[in-house]
């Protein structure tokens, strides 16, 4: 099974990325990470760790937001994922400004989250 972001899923993660980072400009980029247990490396933290912390992972590399969103992510057998998405500002320094992370659950959007802020959750 696999998750793309609709059109109106990818203005949402957009707008909550900004309001996360706290700039009206904002490049996203998700991170593929890897296992520290031998489970590989994947875009979806669900595919290679069963913390909830994903304390067994580290960051791996970044993709680009438009591969993402035309590639999308193959979920678990029970439609879940993770996408960690780092977030920098736009301009000549792109500063890292935070982290947001797509929660999919049973194969839709299920939630946004931020490291240190509100959640925004979808019905």
């Amino acid at each position: 099974m696999k998750w793309k972001p609709t059109s109106e899923e990818r203005k949402a993660i957009r707008a909550y990325a900004k309001s996360a980072a706290n700039h009206r400009g904002v490049v996203l980029e998700p991170a593929t990470r890897f296992s520290l247990t031998g489970r590989g490396v994947n875009l979806n933290v669900r595919l290679i760790s069963d913390e909830e912390d994903w304390g067994d992972t580290d960051l791996n590399s970044h993709m680009n937001w438009s591969d993402f969103c035309y590639h999308g992510i193959d979920l678990t057998p029970e439609g879940r994922g993770i996408v960690d998405v780092y977030v920098y500002s736009l301009g000549r320094d792109g500063e890292l400004e935070t982290n947001i992370q797509i929660v999919i659950e049973n194969g839709r959007l299920a939630q946004l989250d931020q490291t240190s802020g509100p959640s925004q959750t979808f019905s």
